[in-house]
């Protein structure tokens, strides 16, 4: 069996795009399950506790961890439901285990139903705060975290919780340039859609809330998808959809980033991350912004997608600065197999007193044109054939040393990895999986080794799945130094099985699919890359939260561990004698290079950011610090650009978002600090090799 690790990784994230999104009802109308809902309920338990990797059983204690996921799922942030709501609910737990293994979706709809009441309530409620006499002089703050808070004990607490929302809200939109009065009609105008979107609901939308927050239960990859999630899930794996090239999910009333898929519009433009939330939705140059509050993910997806080679504009708040909205504008586009293919480049750096030559390939994805293979095509493109040819063009120019970036490389063919990996080494095992019943396949590369000198593969927190089964490779076998910060950490394997053929009643749109962990990656050595993901050789400071992105960051993600060795493991250890040395010289350039330090104050900044939950409620305290925080950010910036030759951009030039680097000689020289260290720690290698052997270096 071969898995595309690419899909699978985004596939895990978009697994999160139904789970925890809300998809209101009218509070007057009861929505509930039928039989076809709870025979795709029942399929679905069954085929987790036969075939999940991990052997779970759906006892009480599991259907208690379901119960705690589903009021998570629908109600994050604690804003909806009472604590008498919740201790009410709790009531149902005695018969949530047989409830679950029937495929029995009862007490999932009577409690959504009580959530349809809460939310046309609360945002009633909501209506009427906006009136308040708001005072934006007071000394006030307000927490946007409230997922480890308590639940409100009362209707007044929640009404506590829900001012200082709305003032929030306001205060917001008056800091992106709207008046109070212009604040006041937009939230308005917000709270009254998304009480009209309430009749959105439907009980395959609850039913599939409910499923997931099983499925998840057991890891976090498993999913379900109903028949119009699966439709929307195929077109994503397809990467044939005109549109910006993003994985969306709902998370409370905004859509949040979760992937940015290389080679697509969004990551060509450099300026939406993962974690961004989307809070508008332009047509054109000058279409009206279309606030997408509360609006349904697919209805938010119509809205993104579009004809190939239109414009669509968004309004953004970054995962760092809930304070604040930025608009990026951004041409349509089909995603293609050019876009994601590897580059190559060559830089000439002089250093401990010679010219060195280093080649530096970038590699978004490992991608393979499928269809193009089985039809014989010659032209056909893959990782492997891409790469092969970049570095024999490379050598013909005599390179001392090869960087392979692996940095946002989210993953992709199990295939290409394995085959990869065969340029750079001699033979033997790339990555072994194990099975739910402990049988344990190696799997082995005999591609032909290409390139045998000095080599580093650059990493950081989103380099996931295939990223993670190369760079364990080169590390395991002692063939490259890996360098940059700690992997994401996705080390399982996932299979989609379609529910139809389970499903003993007919309906029209069918049962939709389910996707379910079947297995584990290890490295040749042993180590799961699961959870930990692979820690470099060679660190930075990371500016992504760990505790935020990665899988170690997720709720019921598999436990890392280990197996045996495999056989023909071997690893050569020449290249650990260097690192003393090399680490030295990498921490000395950190605390004394003037790109390094600003990139450390980057960092600093993001990080805190990341950290940052409580926000002022003082206008004129948040107006200060939102100067401060882009005045900060433009200094910064324009060290950065002024150490690499390019032009000081204003304040008002950084803020228009446009896209600064647009010339060749810009895009030669582009900003990256971290790549440049990694040079340097190339050339310190090449240099310690020429020390003691000096015609070993090729």
């Amino acid at each position: 069996m071969s898995f595309t690790l690419n899909k699978l990784f985004r596939k895990s994230l978009l697994s999160a795009i139904f789970a925890s999104s809300f998809l209101f009802a009218c509070a007057q109308t009861l929505v509930k399950p039928d039989q076809h809902l709870s025979e795709i309920a029942h399929s679905i338990s069954t085929l987790m506790t036969k075939y999940h990797y991990e052997d779970q059983k759906i006892d009480q204690a599991k259907a208690e961890q379901v119960f705690d996921n589903y009021i998570k799922s629908i109600d994050p942030q604690k804003i909806y439901f009472l604590e008498s709501d919740i201790q009410e609910f709790s009531k149902l737990k005695p018969n949530l285990q047989k409830n679950l293994k029937e495929g029995n979706l009862s007490i999932g709809f009577i409690i959504y139903n009580r959530l349809q009441e809460r939310i046309e309530n609360q945002n009633k409620s909501a209506l009427l705060f906006i009136e308040s006499p708001f005072d934006f002089t007071l000394k006030e703050t307000i927490n946007l975290d409230r997922e480890k808070a308590e639940f409100a004990k009362n209707q007044a607490q929640l009404d506590q919780i829900w001012i200082k929302r709305v003032k929030f809200d306001i205060l917001n939109l008056m800091l992106n340039d709207k008046t109070f009065d212009e604040a006041k009609q937009t939230l308005k105008k917000r709270y009254e859609i998304r009480i009209k979107r309430l009749r959105q609901v439907e009980s395959r939308d609850i039913a599939q809330l409910y499923i997931n927050a099983l499925m998840t239960s057991f890891d976090s990859h498993s999913s379900y998808f109903s028949p119009k999630a699966s439709d929307n899930f195929n077109i994503s794996m397809s990467l044939k959809l005109n549109g910006i090239g993003t994985v969306l999910k709902q998370d409370e009333d905004t859509v949040k980033i979760v992937d940015v898929v290389a080679g697509g519009p969004a990551d060509l433009s450099g300026q939406i991350q993962v974690a961004d939330e989307i809070v508008g939705v332009a047509q054109g140059d000058t279409g009206e912004w279309l606030d997408i509050y509360g609006m349904r993910l697919d209805d938010v997806v119509d809205k993104i997608r579009g004809e190939r080679g239109s414009i669509v504009r968004l309004q953004l708040i970054s995962a760092k600065n809930k304070g604040a909205v930025k608009e990026v504008k951004i041409i349509r586009d089909t995603i293609d197999l050019n876009k994601q293919a590897a580059q190559s480049s060559i830089k000439n750096i002089t250093s401990h007193g010679r010219t060195n030559k280093i080649g530096v390939i970038t590699l978004p994805t490992f991608y393979s044109d499928i269809e193009g293979k089985r039809a014989g095509a010659s032209s056909a493109r893959s990782t492997t054939k891409d790469v092969q040819a970049l570095v024999e063009d490379m050598k013909k120019e005599n390179i001392d040393g090869l960087v392979i970036d692996l940095r946002g490389n989210g993953g992709g063919s199990l295939e290409e990895v394995i085959s990869l990996s065969g340029l750079f080494l001699k033979g033997g095992t790339i990555v072994q999986t194990k099975s739910r019943d402990g049988r344990i396949a190696e799997e082995h590369t005999n591609k032909g080794m290409i390139y045998a000198g000095p080599m580093i593969v650059m990493v950081d927190r989103l380099s996931a799945s295939a990223s993670e089964i190369f760079a364990g490779a080169m590390q395991d076998y002692g063939r490259a130094l890996i360098v940059g910060t700690t992997t994401y950490g996705k080390g399982t394997v996932q299979t989609v099985v379609p529910l139809d053929r389970f499903i003993k009643s007919s309906i029209s749109e069918g049962a939709g699919q389910a996707k379910l962990t079947i297995a584990k990656f290890y490295r040749a050595n042993g180590s799961s890359t699961q959870h930990k993901g692979v820690e470099p050789d060679l660190a930075f400071p990371s500016p992504i939260d760990p505790k935020i992105i990665g899988e170690s960051a997720q709720d019921f993600a598999l436990a890392w561990d280990e197996i045996r060795k495999a056989k023909d493991y071997k690893k050569d250890t020449s290249l650990g004698n260097l690192l003393p040395k090399l680490v030295a010289a990498h921490q000395l350039r950190l605390k004394t290079e003037k790109e390094l330090l600003i990139y450390q104050q980057q960092v600093a900044i993001s990080l805190d950011a990341w950290k940052e939950k409580e926000y002022s409620l003082n206008l004129k305290e948040r107006k200060l610090d939102q100067k401060n925080k882009e005045e900060l950010n433009m200094k910064l910036l324009n060290e950065l650009r002024v150490l690499a030759s390019l032009p000081v951009l204003t304040l008002e030039q950084i803020k228009k978002n446009d896209d600064y680097i647009t010339d060749e000689e810009e895009r030669k020289n582009k900003i990256d600090p971290v790549l440049n260290e990694g040079i340097n720690i190339l050339i310190d290698e090449i240099h310690l090799i020429l020390a003691s052997t000096p015609n070993k270096a090729t």
